[in-house]
Parts: structure tokens; sequence; C-alpha cells
């Protein structure tokens, strides 16, 4: 037989079973035009048609592949130099067709990025101009189309082999391209919601927790890698739209291995060095060091009065008015009444019930004060007043950034760790110095990280 093109195959095959291209589009659900050109070889037909294109015409897709039927009588066949020829030439076909589909699906990718692109523009006019939050609506609408879009692409890309197809493992590895694509658009599309959502809501509450909100960003783009590797890939592998060659998923499991190590290892250093740095010294260290110390309290008591006198002081000047002779005068009345609205009547009670001290304090603010007794039953009280707590506040705020942004970088640097490791492992997989067989723990049937 004349060797042909998959196209003249399947125009010389739809007029052996005697059918129009609108028959056997209607067949295939596409229309006559489309059949038109892939037997004029403009197109080739979608590789989820191959199986039923062939079912159609009653041959194998390794025959509608090759563009021949498989001929017994041919000289030649059944011989080992005819069978790799046919072999190389469906893995061409296939591997054409393939490529086409991989560069329609990267096509569509660009098109989540360019909605990515322009939602990252409208958050730069968003902090930069301070427009209206219709913006900030618009800007995050896009992310989820972004999000929608790259999902919906990447499900009509994928391709589900069959469970006979012997070219399983290539349209396996085409899917775990199409996954991990749209996996890494997701994860960075995501990300930079939580980022751009920390930044605004900082940046329009008080700007203090500048920097901390990229740390937090970074930890969750870990933990959601984590997420795709170790559940979304198994549950691709086990509906079968993930089949590897043995030296691949030899690499896969040894690394997937590797990155539950590191996972743990540095996930805990990680959980350790902030919660231990920032919850339990931070505080003992920028607030207590704020505080003012009292152990009489008459000396108290003068203290508090004393800075409320000051405060009634400094808004005197705010009395004093011209009156229609344009003569100066002083509101006395006024100001009285003004400084008695300031005062606001605080005690100190011991445990018995019993009033220690009264004091006036500043109406309607609220000082961080607590009251300690020693051995001897000695009262001891510590103020924080409001210039001092924002002091330490602000203080809190700084110490906050820095162990997030060490801690951050911490992962940053496991997250560099672990790449080159992951090369080294390749290297040894390849050179066969790695018997995954015999690693520590059998592992489960899941794909992990490359």
């Amino acid at each position: 037989m004349e060797k042909r093109t998959m196209g003249k195959f399947i125009a010389v095959m739809r007029k052996a079973n005697g059918m129009t291209q609108q028959e056997l589009g209607d067949k295939l659900m596409v229309s006559d035009n489309t059949v038109s050109k892939w037997e004029r070889d403009e197109r080739m037909p979608d590789i989820s048609l191959l199986p039923v294109i062939a079912e159609v015409f009653g041959i194998t897709t390794d025959e509608l592949l090759r563009g021949e039927r498989n001929n017994p009588e041919r000289e030649g066949y059944g011989t080992e130099e005819t069978e790799t020829k046919q072999k190389a030439k469906s893995d061409k076909q296939l591997k054409n067709i393939l490529n086409k589909k991989t560069r329609v699906y990267n096509s569509l990718t660009c098109v989540s990025v360019v909605i990515i692109f322009f939602s990252l523009i409208l958050g730069f006019l968003i902090v930069g101009f301070l427009l209206p939050s219709v913006l900030t609506v618009i800007g995050f609408g896009l992310l989820v189309v972004a999000v929608v879009c790259q999902i919906v692409f990447a499900n009509n890309a994928l391709i589900r082999p069959d469970e006979d197809e012997q070219y399983s493992t290539s349209i396996g590895k085409f899917n775990l391209k199409v996954i991990d694509t749209a996996a890494w658009v997701i994860i960075i599309t995501l990300s930079i919601f939580l980022f751009s959502a920390l930044f605004l809501y900082d940046f329009y509450r008080d700007g203090s927790a500048a920097g901390s909100y990229g740390a937090i960003t970074l930890v969750f783009a870990e933990i959601s890698y984590l997420v795709y590797v170790f559940v979304v890939r198994k549950a691709f592998e086990k509906r079968g739209f993930i089949v590897l060659a043995d030296e691949k998923a030899k690499l896969i499991k040894c690394n997937r291995n590797l990155l539950k190590k590191m996972s743990v290892i540095c996930g805990v250093g990680a959980i350790v060095f902030v919660s231990i740095g920032h919850g339990i010294f931070a505080s003992s260290i920028y607030v207590n060091k704020h505080y003012q110390k009292f152990n009489d309290l008459q000396e108290f008591k003068a203290y508090m009065e004393g800075m409320h006198d000051a405060m009634c002081e400094d808004e005197k000047v705010y009395f004093w008015q011209t009156d229609e002779s344009g003569e100066t005068v002083f509101l006395q009345e006024e100001y009285d009444a003004y400084c008695e609205n300031l005062k606001k009547q605080m005690q100190i009670i011991d445990s018995d019930g019993k009033v220690l001290c009264e004091y006036y304090c500043r109406e309607g603010e609220e000082y961080r004060t607590t009251f300690d007794y020693d051995k001897d039953g000695n009262i001891e009280i510590l103020y924080l007043s409001h210039e001092d707590n924002y002091q330490a506040w602000a203080e809190r705020e700084q110490a906050r950034i820095i162990f997030y942004t060490v801690a951050a970088t911490y992962l940053g640097v496991c997250a560099v760790v672990y790449i080159i490791l992951a090369i080294v492992n390749k290297k040894k997989v390849l050179a066969g110095a790695v018997d995954v067989d015999k690693a520590e723990e059998p592992m489960p049937e899941e794909l992990a990280v490359e």
C-alpha cells in the first residue's frame, strides 16, 4: 500500500466506508469543513478523537497514526525493521498532534497571564491614586476570572488515555505538563490575590504591618504547592490522567520523599522560630520596658493627677476669647467645666475590696495598668501611658516584620536547597545510582513533585 499521511488515510477510509465528509463529521461531532481540512493535511484531529475515528473505521489507533492498514501479505510485514519503522511513524504523528495541542494550550495560558497583568495595573492605580473601591472589586474580579479561565483551559486540554492505549505514557506526560502549568498559574494568581488583599487592608488601615504580608504570601504559596503535589496530583493519577515511564516514576517518588522530609524540617523550624521569637519575646522586650513602676500609692496618685492637670493646662489656650468691646477675656467657668468633664475617677482596690487609692485620669482614655503584690503584701503598680503604649506597639510591629521576614527567608532558602537536591536526585536516577525500591518506607501510589 502506498504510504499516506493520516489525513489522506482518513479520506481513503471514509470513501471505502461510503461516507461523505458531512456524515463522518456528524459521527465525530465536528463540521464537514473540519473533516475536509484533516483530509487536506491542513489540520490534524484532536488526539482525543483518534480512538473514536479508529472505531468508526474499524481500525486501530496505531494504524490511523501510521496512515496505513496492517497487511500480513505485504513483503517484510512482521519483521523487526518494519515494526520499528511503523512505530517511528506512529510516534511522529502523535508527537506532532501533542505539540500542536501544547501550543494551543500555551497560547490560552497567555490569556490568563494577560488578565493577571491587567489586574496588577489596576492594583497600582488603586494604591497610587487612591481610586474608588469599585476598581478594587474589578481588580480582584479579574484574578478570579484568570483562575477560572485556567481551570477551563486545562480541563479542555487534558486527555484521558485508554486502558490499552500503547501511547498512554506520551499522553500522560503531556497531561502532567498541562496540570503543572495550570497549578503554577493558579498558585501565583491566588498568591497575588492574598498579597493584594493584605496590602490594601494594611494600607488603608495604618501601614503598620508593611513587609509581613510578603512573608505571609510566600508561606501561603509554599503550602499551596504542597497541597498540589500531595493531593491534586494524586487525584489525577488515580483517575488515569497521568501515566509515567518507570524512570520518571522513580524520580518523582524519590523527590516526593525529599519534599516530605524538607517540609517537616523547614516547617517546624519556621513555626518554632516565629512562635518563640515573636510570640514569647516580643511582648516582654518591647512592652514591659515601657512600663513605669510605682511602689508608693501617693506617688502614683500624684503622677496621674499631675498628668491630668498638665493636660488641662495645655488646653487652656483655647478658652481665651475676645468680647464685643474687643477686650480679651478668659472663660473661667467654661474652662473649669471642661477640666471637670475630663476627670475619670479611678480606684485601686485590694483583694479584700478595700480602696487603697483614688486618682483622676483623662476621661475616655484607657490606660494599661497592672497591680501586683510582692511576698510581703506591698503593692506594685505598672503603668503604661498612652504615648508609651503607642511606642511599644510600634516596636512590636517592627519586631513582627523582622521575625516574619527572617522566617520567610529561611523558607526561601529551604526551597532553594530542595531544588538543588532534586537536581542531584535526577542525576543519580538517570545514572542508576538510586534504587527507590529500597527507600526508607513504602510509598503510596501517588505522584510527587518533579
